[in-house]
């Protein structure tokens, strides 16, 4: 289920009535996907470009690692 499916359940589920506890949830998980997403765009551009070497890293990996604690 992508971010955007998890919106359109959001609003179902406020078109339903859901109290606001669920809403919040299935909202966060949508802002969980999401953050990922966006981690991982940004993650592309620095491996594709290399630019992690001129910040002194040997390889993406220990770049991720090291600096991002991923």
């Amino acid at each position: 289920m992508s971010h955007d499916d998890l919106d359109a359940r959001a609003q179902d589920l406020k078109a339903k009535g859901a109290d606001g506890l669920r809403l919040e949830a299935v909202r966060r998980a949508r802002d969980f996907k999401r953050s990922w997403i966006d981690m991982a765009e940004v993650l592309v551009r620095v491996r594709n470009t290399g630019t992690y070497k001129t910040w002194g890293y040997q390889d993406f990996h220990a770049y991720c690692a090291m600096e991002l604690e991923l």
